[in-house]
């Protein structure tokens, strides 16, 4: 290798490297106003953002949750069609949507869809990123 050729490698590998640290160093902040909560949990996104559903045995259903109705909180069924050629549905209680606006990165909602075509899903849903 010449010369010319190892200084250019070298000084492209340092451009990546720095650009990786700026990335990581961007990333993370010691700003303690961000996270309000003393205990240091990951505070609820799901009034911010809404909800997703994880569906086990997925064929093409999805469940969104808007934070509209998280905020109003007030029973709902969802239909999850999706892309699925059938449809389930899923109600959510009053109950799960004070869940939802009380949860942080560990705690989900747990709810079963209705049963068509002889099975049903477990629905975990979960604050939208």
């Amino acid at each position: 290798m010449s010369r010319k050729n190892f200084k250019d490698k070298t000084f492209g590998v340092f451009l990546i490297a720095l650009a990786v640290v700026a990335l990581i160093g961007c990333s993370s902040s010691d700003d303690e106003s961000e996270n309000p909560d003393p205990k240091g949990t990951v505070l609820s996104k799901c009034l911010e953002n809404g909800a997703l559903g994880n569906i086990e045995q997925n064929h093409g259903h999805s469940l969104i949750i808007p934070k509209e109705d998280i905020a109003a909180a007030k029973e709902k069924t969802y239909t999850i069609q999706g892309f699925s050629d059938h449809d389930h549905t899923i109600t959510v209680t009053t109950p799960d949507f004070t869940n939802m606006k009380n949860m942080n990165a560990s705690r989900v909602v747990d709810i079963y869809s209705s049963t068509e075509n002889d099975h049903r899903h477990s629905v975990t849903i979960f604050c939208a990123p």
